[in-house]
């Protein structure tokens, strides 16, 4: 496609009549005859001379492409039930993607609810403190014959220092006030420990709570992790996971893409000559380049030579010079309401310059521009493609190896967690929490290994190899 932007100067046409003046000569006796005629008479046409503004055309050749296109991922380590939409489709915001296996993620919100419930069952139990209650009821009767044993000891002993009562009365009433009297504080230690106690299984409680109600949070989060929608309008590619592969949530390939095609964006190059001539006779004039080019429509030349029917404007030119090429990248946008247009490479078409027509460029200058335009950009994309595939082999394999580490210390933990219910120490939901620990772990590193094999693949690829 052509990028056609147009700038109007005043070019004045003048039309120079000429007039031809024709002489007829006769000799000897015919030149009377001749003079006696009536002069002849020519047909003269005259023009008017105006001035006017002639439009003026620059043409260049650009590519159209989507500004923000999506990357579908997923969020959650789980196989792909279903596929809800087919490549090439144009997807609303909102509209449901992909479903992936739920059935764990539901069992983890039936769990985490039920444990919701026994912590606030906890909480409840603790803030009651029935035990806290009854040590008190035990402290009161142990102050009650505290307070008995007393009196009798106030009462018996006058008695026996008047003889009343023998001395192994008064000894009885005073064995009963020390028992007494220890029993109490031991009661009263016993209230004191218990209401640390309940003050303490209160405040696990509430934490345990808290915790629970994170849980509660995500558990619900990770289930909706499970249905992918898309987050905005645009055409959809080829998903790259069928139903029943493994969609892994930190892989590098994304799902599929979607591309918003309204409005479509338009990347051309100018010369760096072109670009200071222009900018400079802007200046002389009292404005940016910038400026101006906000107000320069842009036309639309596509593949079979016909003029798009909306008009485009500028917005945003990249921050500096290609020192390679000498070009600077200047980006437009059309108004695409029908999707009429697609990401991809245009080709050329004739121009206007300077206020003359330009020779209409040949098929084959068109063809050897188009194809050289295509070479850079398969090396340039060569070299990326061979760059990225390295650095994606060694990160791989560094996730790989650090997976590997934490795969072995996973299985340990599960090792140990089933001892210690074996031994009777722990309750089986540690074991089943290792034993989900461990199958994401185990599902983590083959995603990881499949991932390495696939990034030694496109590296193979990117070298020159013949795998597909």
């Amino acid at each position: 496609m052509t990028i056609r932007s147009k700038w109007m100067r005043g070019i004045a046409v003048t039309l120079v009549v000429a007039s031809l003046v024709m002489e007829a000569g006769c000799a000897g006796a015919d030149k009377q005859a001749i003079a006696k005629q009536p002069p002849m008479k020519f047909p003269v046409t005259a023009v008017a001379v105006q001035t006017r503004s002639v439009p003026i055309f620059q043409e260049f050749i650009g590519a159209t492409f989507a500004l923000d296109t999506i990357q579908v991922n997923s969020r959650v380590n789980r196989y792909i039930e279903k596929w809800l939409f087919r490549p090439g489709d144009f997807v609303k915001q909102g509209q449901l993607l992909y479903v992936i296996d739920q059935r764990t993620y539901r069992a983890e919100v039936q769990r985490v609810e039920a444990e919701a419930a026994r912590v606030e069952a906890q909480l409840v139990l603790a803030r009651e403190g029935v035990d806290v209650l009854r040590a008190e009821s035990e402290l009161a009767q142990a102050e009650a014959s505290l307070i008995k044993a007393e009196q009798d000891v106030a009462r018996v002993r006058p008695l026996v220092k008047e003889k009343a009562l023998p001395e192994q009365d008064l000894d009885a009433v005073l064995a009963n006030h020390r028992i007494a009297q220890n029993n109490y504080r031991a009661r009263e230690a016993n209230v004191h420990q218990l209401r640390l106690t309940q003050k303490t299984s209160i405040q696990q409680a509430e934490a345990g709570k808290q915790a629970v109600k994170a849980a509660l949070t995500q558990a619900p989060l990770d289930l909706s992790f499970t249905e992918i929608r898309a987050v905005a309008d645009g055409r959809i590619g080829e998903t790259r996971i069928q139903v029943g592969g493994l969609a892994a949530a930190n892989s590098p390939t994304p799902l599929t893409l979607i591309s918003p095609l309204d409005p479509i964006y338009v990347e051309f190059t100018v010369t760096e000559r072109d670009y200071l001539d222009y900018a400079m006779d802007q200046n002389r004039k009292g404005t940016t380049a910038r400026e101006a080019l906000k107000k320069v429509p842009l036309e639309l030349l596509l593949a079979d030579g016909s003029v798009y029917p909306q008009r485009g404007e500028f917005r945003f030119a990249d921050r500096a010079v290609d020192g390679q090429t000498g070009t600077l990248k200047l980006i437009g946008a059309f108004p695409n309401p029908n999707r009429l247009l697609l990401p991809g490479p245009g080709v050329a078409a004739p121009i206007f310059n300077s206020g003359a027509l330009r020779a209409n460029v040949r098929a084959a200058k068109v063809a050897a521009e188009a194809a050289i335009i295509q070479l850079e950009r398969t090396f340039q994309v060569a070299l990326r493609e061979t760059s990225d595939s390295l650095i994606g082999v060694s990160k791989t394999r560094e996730r790989r190896l650090d997976q590997e580490r934490l795969l072995v210390a996973v299985r340990e933990a599960n090792r140990l967690s089933r001892l210690l219910y074996e031994g009777g120490v722990s309750s089986y939901l540690q074991v089943l929490d290792t034993d989900r620990n461990l199958f994401d772990a185990e599902v983590a590193m083959a995603q990881l290994q499949r991932e390495e094999l696939l990034a030694v693949v496109r590296l193979y690829r990117a070298l020159g190899g013949g795998w597909q």
